[in-house]
């Protein structure tokens, strides 16, 4: 018991550094946490090799397309702003004609 601290007192003071202790702990796995976080908001970001070369497919039916997903949409024809892509056959079916 150190001098001039009553029993309460030492528990106290007990208590205190087990929850500095515990608080430590859970700053150091937050840290982890939030680095763990960054590099997974980094890699959604990364196109892998694989997605470059993957297709379209109509918003409509379904249908994969000729179009790689990488293909900036004002090159695109039969692109519908806010839908997406959208195959010759169903453009033709609610438009009448082709979008080109």
């Amino acid at each position: 018991m150190l001098p001039g601290l009553t029993d309460s007192m030492q528990i106290r003071e007990r208590d205190d550094s087990e929850i500095l202790g515990k608080a430590k702990m859970k700053a150091s796995s937050m840290a982890e946490l939030g680095e763990s976080m960054w590099e997974g908001i980094v890699d959604m970001f990364r196109i892998p090799e694989r997605r470059k070369h993957e297709a379209e497919y109509c918003v409509i039916c379904h249908r994969q397309m000729d179009i790689p997903k990488n293909m900036p949409v004002g090159q695109r024809r039969n692109y519908y702003e806010g839908a997406g892509q959208i195959c010759d056959s169903c453009w033709e079916m609610i438009y009448g004609s082709n979008g080109a």
